[in-house]
């Protein structure tokens, strides 16, 4: 970002290294403290100042003069933990569209099943960093640790009604109470009609294929299309299933 906004970066520069203890206005060490904001804003002011020819100031320590960071030891634990992170908040937002939730609404509630404690543990700990990520009100993250083969509590809360579920690999299962965050009824009602029909859409296309005539006549780019056609719509199917599936009462 350097070189499109260097007044921003040389800012954010200054503000770290100040509130780590690593520089001061000419060099010297700060420390941590409370004025570190205020000092390191006012080293930016006048590296701002001087914007032109700090580069031949020696007084002013610039990012743009600083040599490149050296890449240290990758902590691979740390990784594989933020990549669970990810993973939670993207499962609890994928749940969410595929509702139709609306961005505004906050879910009430939300269980997260899990068989890993040390993964439950690091992940409690990012909590609320987690629900506000993937639109969770505060407080409303819970995690149960569960046994290899052992089904989670399906019990939401407080709230009751329907919830829907979802499964993070490598971090368990969500379930994700869904009363007033949309209309379940409507949902339910479009996803019937939806299946009706698929289901009649594929009967058509499986009869199709069983014909040996149709199979045995007809060019076989044409025999192949609808074989895609079919396999596509099968697949469409045990979709609207699974999720009517999870429209289920707690």
């Amino acid at each position: 970002l350097h070189p499109y906004m260097p007044h921003v970066t040389e800012a954010v520069y200054h503000i770290i290294k100040n509130q780590t203890g690593e520089i001061g206005e000419t060099g010297e060490t700060i420390g941590e403290s409370s004025e570190n904001f205020e000092k390191s804003t006012a080293e930016f002011e006048k590296v701002s100042e001087n914007f032109g020819n700090f580069t031949k100031n020696t007084e002013f320590l610039a990012l743009i003069s600083e040599a490149w960071p050296e890449m240290g030891e990758v902590d691979r634990e740390a990784e594989a933990y933020f990549r669970n992170f990810r993973a939670l908040v993207s499962g609890i937002r994928q749940i969410r569209a595929t509702y139709k939730v609306a961005d505004g609404s906050k879910v009430s509630y939300v269980r997260v099943h899990m068989r890993n404690e040390t993964l439950l543990k690091v992940l409690q700990e990012e909590s609320k960093t987690i629900a506000k990520l993937s639109g969770v009100r505060d407080d409303c993250l819970h995690f149960e640790l569960t046994q290899a083969g052992e089904r989670g509590e399906t019990d939401t809360g407080d709230q009751g009604g329907l919830a829907a579920r979802g499964v993070v690999p490598e971090v368990g299962e969500i379930l994700v109470a869904m009363e007033n965050v949309f209309d379940v009824g409507r949902e339910r009602s479009r996803l019937e009609k939806q299946r009706c029909r698929l289901e009649k859409e594929v009967m058509s296309l499986s009869a199709k294929l069983a014909n040996s005539n149709f199979v045995e006549k007809a060019p076989k780019e044409q025999v192949d299309i609808v074989r895609e056609k079919q396999s596509k719509r099968s697949s469409e199917l045990e979709e609207v299933i699974s999720l009517l599936s999870d429209l289920q009462t707690a």
